[in-house]
């Protein structure tokens, strides 16, 4: 594996078009007991996130911890962490982002490992 690009040729210049960090992350979003979820929250997020170079591509309503779950995009993880903390700072949500890797990228991480 060493040496190919893990991504096909059609996805390699689908990213020079539109660079965006080779894997995704994962916002997790609780919101204050006054505060529901609703679509035109996600579509603000969605404005808010468009001005800071970050694309939420899914949107989902959880159960258990967390009420919102948003797989985002950014060509910068300080892109992401601005997103966060913007998000936080409207003093009704509280965030948690996490990095996620796709099955291709996480077998060559551990293939390296010494």
């Amino acid at each position: 594996m060493k040496g190919r690009s893990l991504y096909s040729t059609s996805d390699n210049k689908r990213r020079m078009k539109c660079p965006r960090s080779s894997s995704p992350q994962i916002e997790l979003i609780r919101a204050s007991a006054r505060l529901r979820p609703c679509p035109s929250g996600t579509k603000a997020a969605q404005e808010l996130g468009k001005k800071l170079g970050v694309e939420i591509t899914q949107a989902y309503i959880t159960t258990g911890d967390n009420d919102l779950l948003l797989i985002i995009d950014a060509s910068d993880g300080g892109n992401v962490t601005k997103f966060a903390l913007a998000l936080s700072s409207l003093g009704n949500v509280r965030t948690r982002t996490a990095r996620a890797w796709p099955e291709t990228e996480y077998v060559k991480v551990i293939s390296e490992l010494p």
